[in-house]
């Protein structure tokens, strides 16, 4: 069973992709990292109120969580790392991509809202 997860895939032009994965022991991490609970970091996305430091440290952890699912052979990654994606990708995009990943994780197991109906007669 896959879980909580929530995925995405940076362009960085020519030097390829960046492939970014979440869970919730990658969202325990931010928690502690940023010093906040997670609906509070939720928020700040939501209010994009999302600092370049914030955004820097859920790239590495983002990145480091992919490299270490999909078992890449390279050294872990580094805030260097994350800050060269921040620059290759921009704030806003990067912002962009990071709420909707965040978000998978935060709702998964949500059921859809059913859509009001009016009583029956």
């Amino acid at each position: 069973m896959i879980g909580a997860r929530g995925e995405c895939i940076l362009d960085l032009g020519d030097e390829g992709q960046a492939k970014l994965l979440f869970t919730n022991q990658a969202l325990i991490q931010a928690e502690r990292e940023l010093g906040s609970t997670f609906p509070a970091i939720i928020n700040k996305f939501r209010m994009v109120d999302v600092s370049l430091s914030e955004c820097q440290k859920l790239v590495r952890i983002g990145l480091e969580t992919a490299r270490r699912e999909y078992q890449e052979a390279r050294p872990a990654y580094t805030d260097a790392d994350a800050l060269h994606v921040l620059d290759m990708v921009g704030y806003y995009a990067l912002v962009e991509a990071l709420a909707t990943a965040l978000v998978a994780v935060f709702t998964y197991g949500q059921k859809p809202k059913k859509e009001e109906q009016p009583p029956l007669p």
